[in-house]
């Protein structure tokens, strides 16, 4: 669905929902950010989504490993440096602005230690923190689902936004990290009352 609403940026259309404002400033570094950032981030995503399906499949092991490279030059090289530009001009200012920016952070960090424990053979270290960042690079689906239900039920603000440009990726990040917690002391539970 969000690739459904690209008509709308081929040409640009700046009375269509997101660019509406941007006209001034569209054109010239700000419009190949944009431009960058929504076609890399999808590639992205789908490559994240391939990856997460083949990790234990050893019969696709190369395929995966190539896959990894060209996601890891995807997000550090195209999909990071153009949010974290586009961030610049949140259409409702820097609180918004530094939410983006710290997303972007926290997934280039999540990529970078993915790509370490891939290099150092530390599988399930590198299963988890590749997880985080696949979560992470689908926060902007729930940024668009949050807005798209805030503009219907007329209840999207300047403040609404910038909240979801901050509990779109946090939100996603506390409820997987409680999950791994929930999972651990279940195993521990589990195994706990097997040696019993």
């Amino acid at each position: 669905s969000m690739v459904l609403l690209y008509r709308d940026y081929f040409p640009a259309d700046f009375s269509s929902e997101f660019l509406v404002g941007r006209a001034e400033y569209f054109y010239g570094w700000y419009g190949v950010a944009f431009y960058v950032h929504i076609i890399s981030g999808p590639i992205a995503i789908l490559a994240g989504a391939i990856l997460m399906f083949t990790g234990h499949n050893h019969q696709l092991q190369k395929t995966h490993r190539l896959l990894g490279k060209i996601q890891a030059l995807l997000v550090l090289g195209l999909v990071l440096p153009s949010g974290f530009l586009m961030a610049t001009r949140a259409i409702t200012g820097w609180i918004a602005g530094v939410g983006f920016a710290a997303h972007g952070i926290a997934t280039g960090v999540c990529m970078i230690l993915a790509i370490r424990f891939a290099i150092e053979g530390q599988l399930p270290r590198h299963k988890r923190w590749a997880s985080r960042c696949f979560l992470l690079l689908c926060a902007p689906l729930v940024l668009r689902l949050v807005a798209s239900i805030t503009t219907t039920m007329n209840i999207q603000t300047e403040t609404m936004y910038q909240l979801n440009a901050w509990f779109s990726w946090s939100v996603l990040w506390l409820v997987f990290e409680l999950a791994l917690v929930w999972r651990e002391r279940s195993i521990k539970y589990v195994l706990g009352s097997e040696t019993q």
